[in-house]
């Protein structure tokens, strides 16, 4: 029995989505008139045009877990994300969410690029609920650590895309969340960078939970202590040999085990 702290706590959660853009908009002001009502939007019924992205998916992140999520593009991990995060409004089952939740995928959302990156840390250490106290001592933490140097005080929209996601992800641990989601890999500047990152992430899953989506195997193996495989919107694997998850992974949902091996 893990004695860790519980995160995350997903329960028989399902995510239906529209293959219609018309019928898409019409179930979008159907639901939006719901939501004005007060109703939940818990249906397990398919509308006309809908199918599951996901459905029947059970999970839990604990503190100090590095879970990494492995399945092809398009199996739903991105949409399970979004639900985590409360981006996208659950069709069915259950999220329970514990602490302060901080994702890679928005780490440049509410940046302005008028701002400063100086300016721009303020706004969106806000968004991660920092108080201006905490982040007067993270600063130069952040500033230091995204090695963006004098270009700090220069405008946000001159940045590279490189450095953008660099500052983002810099803001996002120093918030110190309790779950921390990264998205389809750190795309955060050149190699030297990445590799601080993941460093970065070990002695940061200390004290959170990490859950990490990408297509690096290499990665996974070396940082993950648990590992789900994902196809057509399920689990289909789940273990905390890590090997043994990525083997799965290749013998059954990709044809190219010996030229990604």
């Amino acid at each position: 029995m893990d004695d860790k702290e519980c995160l995350v706590k997903v329960i028989e959660v399902g995510k239906k989505f529209s293959k219609d853009m018309k019928w898409s908009m019409i179930h979008g002001i159907t639901d939006l008139g719901r939501l004005m009502f007060r109703q939940n939007l818990i249906n397990n019924e398919l509308r006309k045009e809908e199918f599951w992205a996901i459905r029947n998916i059970s999970l839990e992140l604990r503190r100090g877990d590095i879970l990494s999520i492995l399945g092809n593009n398009g199996c739903g991990k991105s949409t399970l994300m979004r639900l985590i995060s409360g981006i996208y409004p659950l069709n069915e089952g259950r999220i329970e969410v514990k602490g302060r939740l901080s994702s890679l995928f928005a780490a440049k959302t509410g940046m302005h690029p008028h701002f400063t990156g100086r300016e721009n840390i303020y706004v969106k250490a806000g968004m991660f609920g920092m108080s201006k106290e905490k982040l007067e001592k993270k600063i130069e933490w952040i500033i230091d650590f995204s090695e963006l140097g004098d270009f700090i005080d220069a405008p946000y929209g001159t940045y590279s895309s490189g450095m953008q996601s660099r500052l983002g992800y810099s803001i996002a641990v120093a918030s110190e969340p309790d779950i921390f989601i990264i998205d389809e890999g750190l795309s955060v500047g050149d190699a030297a960078f990445r590799i601080k990152c993941y460093e970065n992430l070990v002695s940061l899953s200390e004290n959170c939970g990490i859950i990490f989506i990408t297509h690096n195997l290499g990665r996974i193996e070396s940082l993950a202590n648990k590992i789900i495989v994902m196809d057509r919107g399920k689990f289909i694997y789940s273990s905390n040999d890590i090997k043994k998850g990525v083997d799965y992974y290749l013998d059954n949902c990709t044809p190219l085990k010996n030229k990604i091996k």
